[in-house]
This record gives structure tokens, C-alpha cells and sequence, in this order.
């Protein structure tokens, strides 16, 4: 799980939040709250995020390549890949959000997860 909450003064701004994968996964994003993202790697394997906000947000799948050479010497073969990366932005004068991941093996279906009124916001 990932708890995030950004505030900061004043009124209205922007938000970005970030999740980067392998470049040899593939990423699916539906764009909501509360819908199920996926990546799935070579070979089967997976990891399903669903993300609660308690604001409107919408999640995209873009990539980035990355700058640094330690970050991709190791790729076979050697060389710069892009990568995609999962892009949630949102407006406003805090973003809060929970982000439950979940690994799944070949075939797996990810349990369902679901939002709860707590005191203070969501669980």
C-alpha cells in the first residue's frame, strides 16, 4: 500500500504522481478512481494497482527514457529504452490517495479493493 497526501498553501495547483516499470512490461491504465490498473510482465506475471482519491484524478500510461547511464547499462542489449510510467495528476488545493498493489502470478486475478469512509478521510 501507498498513502499519499500532498498539501500545500494557498489555492488550486497541480499534482503528479509516478509509478515507473521495466521497460519490457506493459502497462494498462482505465484512468479513474478506483479502477484497476495492470502491468503485466514477460512470462506472465503481474501487478494490479488500484488508486482511491479523495479527489477527481486521472491516470494515464505515458514513458520516459531514462538520462542516467546507470540506470540502463544493464539492459540487454546495452542501450536506452523507453519505459512505461504510469502518470496520475490531479488539481487542487491536496491530493490524498491511497494505492493498493498486488502481485499476481500467470493467469491470477487480483482481489477487488474497495474504498472506506474513515475519520479523516479514506481506507
Amino acid at each position: 500500500m501507498v498513502a499519499d497526501r500532498f498539501r500545500q498553501g494557498g489555492g488550486a495547483h497541480d499534482h503528479a504522481w509516478f509509478l515507473h516499470t521495466d521497460w519490457a512490461n506493459e502497462m494498462t491504465a482505465p484512468g479513474g478512481s478506483g479502477e484497476t490498473m495492470r502491468i503485466d510482465a514477460p512470462g506472465g506475471a503481474g501487478l494490479s494497482m488500484t488508486m482511491v482519491a479523495a479527489q477527481p484524478f486521472e491516470a494515464r500510461v505515458g514513458s520516459f527514457t531514462p538520462d542516467d547511464a546507470e540506470d540502463w547499462e544493464h539492459l540487454d542489449p546495452p542501450g536506452r529504452r523507453a519505459h512505461d510510467r504510469l502518470a496520475v495528476r490531479s488539481r487542487g488545493a491536496a491530493f490524498e490517495s491511497i494505492a493498493v498493489l498486488v502481485p499476481t502470478g500467470p493467469g491470477e486475478v487480483p482481489p477487488r479493493v474497495r474504498a472506506v469512509p474513515a475519520e479523516g478521510g479514506g481506507a
